[in-house]
């Protein structure tokens, strides 16, 4: 049986009632991740923490932490000193809404992976449809999910955007506004095997469908450019939407010959993005 040797140091998220506060240079630690240091990691009275407060959602501070008190349900630590928090990586990912289990895996892994905003939106192909009290409920959830995700791989500034969008076209439309804020240039690709269907453009370039993201990535790359990659639900997009995606300045391209599941497209694509984007 081997040695668990892994030194990575716990971190926590407050800034909520549900998860906890910070108050001078008291951190307090409450609920699910009080327990998870008492009762999961049991962990001792001056074990260091990082925590990362995100009660001011625009800009998160983070800090190292010394355990002082531990309680099944509260916990305690001393600020010690701050930390840098890492860039989020300009990468912006657009996916059809899947079934509820294949968004949290997309929201999951994307987090991971340190992408800037995940929009799910309504395509002509998703399973079920968008209804007021569902969306109450999925964003508090891929929220938790996507802060679970940043203990797991590290905190990220600003914040991931995670939004749910009535259509494909809603979504190039706010993402088109957050971009001409930002006042950055931009790589604007489609993912889709259905895109091989179109031979042409509207601006008369030919697409082959042996034109990979990698290869996207490479030629379409200008410097500190924002990346926005669109990914089709299960089925596809529909040949209208393709065409709109087209005709908004998206370049299309493939991720290889394999069929895959949105859930595997999405994030094999934010992970060759994020390799040719310059993660560290």
């Amino acid at each position: 049986m081997g040695l668990r040797t892994s030194s990575r140091i716990p971190r926590f998220i407050i800034g909520s009632v549900e998860s906890g506060s910070r108050t001078g240079s008291i951190v307090t630690i409450v609920g699910e991740q009080a327990h998870h240091i008492h009762s999961v990691l049991r962990l001792p009275q001056g074990a260091a923490i990082e925590v990362l407060d995100t009660s001011a959602v625009d800009s998160p501070e983070a800090f190292t932490c010394s355990l002082a008190e531990i309680r099944p349900r509260e916990a305690k630590a001393d600020l010690e000193s701050p930390l840098q928090i890492p860039a989020a990586l300009p990468i912006h990912i657009m996916v059809g809404l899947a079934k509820p289990k294949t968004c949290d895996t997309i929201v999951e892994k994307c987090v991971e992976l340190g992408v800037s905003s995940i929009s799910f939106f309504q395509a002509e192909r998703s399973q079920g449809s968008l209804k007021t009290a569902r969306l109450k409920e999925k964003l508090p959830r891929f929220d938790r999910i996507a802060a679970s995700a940043m203990k797991q791989s590290g905190f990220q500034e600003p914040l991931p955007r995670i939004k749910i969008l009535p259509s494909l076209a809603e979504a190039m439309k706010y993402h088109a506004g957050r971009q001409q804020e930002r006042n950055a240039p931009d790589i604007k690709i489609l993912l889709s095997t259905a895109s091989a269907r179109f031979e042409q453009a509207s601006d008369n370039t030919t697409f082959s469908p042996s034109f990979r993201l990698t290869e996207a990535l490479v030629e379409k790359s200008p410097e500190n450019a924002e990346c926005y990659l669109v990914v089709g639900p299960e089925g596809g997009l529909s040949e209208s939407e393709e065409r709109a995606a087209l005709d908004h300045g998206y370049t299309a391209a493939s991720l290889g010959r394999k069929v895959l599941r949105v859930e595997t497209a999405a994030t094999a694509a934010a992970a060759i993005a994020s390799a040719m984007l310059g993660n560290s």
